[in-house]
């Protein structure tokens, strides 16, 4: 391909007149970059090529939002978008492992923890049980079993009634997920 874009500038003019050879110089020029990142920070290829896809996406709809001011070298925006997302990405499935381990590890006498111990069990199920939980359900239950908060401290940080209220929506919201997990 010849090197038709000789500025940022003029790369972000070709990707605002949907020119084809824009997207291409990108991957060209830049995917390597996001690749090397992602493989050096616990990632596969198939994470890499996911950050970059998101990253070309981000820049896309930036640059066609009139509002777009480059106030960086092209390549530095790539990178620090490409990076933003991908940490976001670790945190996120960091804190969907530490929570799947909290459940395992219940010993709550409220509730009849065998249910999550069973032989065939996955623990990415429990993810997926936790999203047909109500806002306030997965609110109390990230708190107290992922950032390990007490209840009477749960309770003035969502504007509830007291700690007491919190330990019987904590009940509830784990016979919900039970009753989902027995459901399913």
């Amino acid at each position: 391909m010849k090197r038709k874009y000789t500025s940022d500038e003029s790369l972000i003019q070709g990707i605002l007149c949907s020119d084809d050879r824009a997207l291409e110089y990108l991957y060209k020029e830049y995917a390597e970059m996001v690749h090397h990142f992602v493989l050096s920070n616990s990632g596969t290829k198939e994470d890499a090529d996911d950050i970059f896809q998101d990253t070309v996406i981000v820049l896309y709809e930036k640059v066609r939002s009139q509002e777009f001011i480059l106030s960086s070298s092209l390549k530095t925006f790539i990178y620090s978008v490409s990076r933003n997302l991908w940490l976001y990405k670790l945190r996120q499935r960091a804190r969907d492992h530490k929570l799947n381990e909290s459940f395992m590890l219940v010993q709550d006498t409220e509730v009849d923890a065998d249910v999550f111990y069973e032989e065939n069990y996955k623990k990415d199920k429990m993810t997926e049980f936790i999203q047909f939980l109500g806002e306030s359900c997965k609110q109390i239950l990230l708190l107290f079993y992922y950032e390990k908060l007490a209840t009477k401290d749960i309770a003035a940080k969502l504007n509830l009634a007291g700690g007491d209220y919190v330990k019987t929506q904590k009940y509830r919201c784990l016979q919900k997920l039970k009753s989902l997990y027995t459901q399913k």
